[in-house]
């Protein structure tokens, strides 16, 4: 429905007379119109049903989300961070011009990093932070572990992250696309990398989650490398070299440090009262 929505949005949702550059107040909640689908979904991956039961009412406390349930929410996520989903057409950005002097601001506005230009990359990449701040969230990581070593049937977070590295892999997925995907996919590479950094150094996190986590950015920075020295340097606007030089040498700065390796000490209740 999303896809639909954009795919026939144009100038007639504002009314003649107005500024064209209105468009945006009512872009962003029609590209945004997934993000409580995505809470929701999120609710799924290893989650759990409950009621707050009372003794001998017969009510079940809690169950866990069926696999296939988790599987789906899973795969429905990560949907949301293709390339095709996230990209705003040319000819839509095109409608958009600079919002006139005077006119003012509104809560309805992308951030961008383009000065007074609309930023349809600043846009895609606001939108791949609603998913990835879902499916790297520490509390559901370390459910999604302690669910699958008791039920191997049910998704781990280990196959998140397998997946997430599989997306933002620096393959076909980058050199048969067009350069606005591949801006959109390089984005999402330097979006993954942080988040992924975040947890990794996020003190109160489990940390088996770190532990994946670091994992997940090593094979990262070999798929870059190995991508790094496969590409020459060249005069494209889009150059791969450059992005790949300095996802890896970001990636080493981060394992690099000694911050990271500290935590949170898990506090023991206090005992009887004295």
């Amino acid at each position: 429905l999303r896809r639909v929505v954009l795919d026939n949005f144009s100038a007639a949702v504002i009314k003649k007379g107005q500024p064209l550059a209105t468009i945006e107040d009512a872009l962003v909640p029609a590209y945004l119109m997934h993000r409580y689908q995505v809470a929701a979904a999120a609710t799924v991956l290893g989650g759990k049903d409950f009621t707050y039961a009372l003794k001998g009412d017969g009510q079940i406390p809690t169950t866990t989300a069926e696999a296939q349930r988790q599987h789906a929410a899973l795969e429905a996520l990560l949907a949301t961070l293709d390339p095709e989903a996230l990209s705003i057409s040319a000819e839509l950005v095109a409608l958009i011009p600079p919002r006139p002097p005077m006119s003012g601001t509104s809560r309805e506005l992308f951030p961008r990093q383009t000065g007074y230009v609309f930023d349809p990359v600043a846009a895609a990449a606001t939108a791949a932070e609603l998913t990835l701040r879902t499916l790297l969230d520490p509390a559901r990581a370390a459910r999604l572990i302690q669910q699958n070593s008791v039920d191997p049937d049910l998704p781990d977070f280990s196959e998140v992250l397998n997946e997430l590295v599989d997306a933002a892999g620096p393959n076909s997925r980058v050199s048969a696309i067009d350069e606005g995907s591949a801006a959109l996919t390089f984005r999402f590479q330097t979006q993954l990398v942080g988040a992924l950094s975040a947890l990794v150094s996020h003190n109160g996190a489990m940390p088996e989650v770190r532990a994946q986590s670091w994992h997940a950015l090593t094979l990262l920075r070999g798929h870059f490398e190995a991508a790094l020295a496969a590409t020459s340097l060249n005069q494209s606007a889009i150059n791969p070299q450059t992005h790949y030089a300095y996802l890896v040498q970001k990636i080493n700065a981060m394992q690099q440090q000694s911050e990271f390796w500290s935590a949170d000490k898990l506090i023991t209740p206090p005992g009887s009262p004295i």
